[in-house]
């Protein structure tokens, strides 16, 4: 699904958010924790809208469709049931740790996208060239993905999406937040990593996997992990 906020202010939100942003009031006066919340859940009815609507247009075409709903991340998963701290404490950053995080969490298998990939394996090489374009769009048309992303969107939490963003762009440049990376910054600095910001780290660890083995690598990403844990609060 194409998202409505742009990359810059998907990075604010990793950006923002890592350090209290819960207490942070938003313009319609309630916290961008908060707003985060309603986003999520706002999405979720996006998604489910979307996924209707393009059964519905795959079946106007011609072919059998499940509804498909995107699939939760490893991360995501893991969230669900612990907090931000313990996954940087176990898991890290995802660098060096990948392989931790997908055979210990694991994804569900996804029955309708199967069922799906099921059909369109049924198709003759022609039809399945048809399918493929009526779903996903050619020069010619959108598909009834790009047909139906778009209405689901804007119809379910489009405007909501704007102003969150805003909001998250005017926290990121507020002096709150600048304090808060400095006092985060000056608490690594202290524990040996020479950071600016968290969103510094992948970045550094991405850099790292070029001289450090996977066993060395792994080990200083849970150290990095612990102690942002710590001066994140």
């Amino acid at each position: 699904m194409v998202a409505i906020i742009s990359r810059k202010r998907l990075f604010l939100i990793g950006c923002a958010l890592l350090l209290f942003s819960s207490c942070t009031r938003g313009s319609g006066g309630s916290s961008l924790e908060e707003q985060r919340t309603k986003l999520q859940n706002l999405k979720k009815l996006a998604d489910a809208a979307q996924a209707k609507a393009v059964t519905v247009c795959m079946k106007r075409s011609g072919f059998n469709y499940s509804p498909e709903l995107p699939q939760k991340g490893l991360v995501a998963t893991y969230l669900e049931t612990h907090d931000l701290s313990e996954f940087r404490r176990t898991y890290g950053y995802g660098v060096f740790t990948k392989a931790n995080i997908s055979s210990e969490i694991g994804l569900k298998e996804d029955s309708a996208k199967l069922k799906n990939q099921t059909f369109r394996d049924s198709l003759n090489e022609e039809s399945k060239s048809v399918f493929d374009s009526q779903l996903f769009g050619d020069k010619a048309n959108l598909g009834c993905i790009g047909r139906s992303e778009k209405v689901a969107q804007v119809a379910t939490y489009g405007k909501f999406a704007i102003s969150y963003g805003n909001d998250l762009e005017e926290y990121a440049s507020s002096p709150s937040l600048r304090n808060k990376m400095k006092d985060w910054s000056v608490c690594m600095k202290k524990k040996g990593w020479n950071f600016d910001t968290p969103t510094s780290i992948v970045g550094w660890l991405v850099q790292a996997s070029g001289r450090m083995s996977t066993e060395e690598g792994r080990l200083t990403e849970l150290r990095i992990g612990s102690d942002d844990s710590v001066c994140a609060g």
